[in-house]
């Protein structure tokens, strides 16, 4: 069962609060979304914050993509798009990543690069299902 919604303000997780933050919702039982890509890029290059959360919570890392048919892509680090009204829309998920408790640097690593793959994965998917190519 989810627990009930509960708007938490944007976070980041490279400081030791926001870290500190995510965690205790987590624990909790909340589920929070967080782009693993971190600011000033490269885009689409997953961070380490999201793999250590997944750590130390004991919560899986679970990749989502979602695309349009419609969108203006933006000249930004992270590549982002603004989706437009009267198209087609997708949400895709890969696999969920189970990070263990006793993940050393190089483990981690590893599982960094797993979410990277993963995110690609279902951006992949997102854009085909909604006929687009440059996913």
């Amino acid at each position: 069962l989810h627990k009930e919604y509960r708007r938490q303000r944007q976070m980041c997780i490279r400081d030791r609060r926001g870290f500190i933050e995510a965690l205790r919702a987590l624990k909790e039982g909340y589920s929070i979304a967080m782009t693993a890509d971190v600011p000033k890029g490269p885009a689409r290059k997953s961070g380490v914050g999201i793999v250590q959360l997944a750590k130390h919570s004991g919560r899986p890392v679970l990749p989502v993509a979602v695309a349009t048919s419609r969108s203006i892509e933006l000249n930004s680090w992270d590549k982002a798009s603004v989706n437009l009204p009267f198209g087609r829309g997708s949400i895709a998920v890969s696999d969920l990543i189970w990070v263990p408790a006793d993940a050393d640097d190089d483990t981690l690593e590893e599982y960094r690069l797993k979410v990277e793959e993963g995110l690609n994965a279902a951006t992949k998917r997102a854009y085909e299902l909604v006929g687009r190519a440059d996913g």
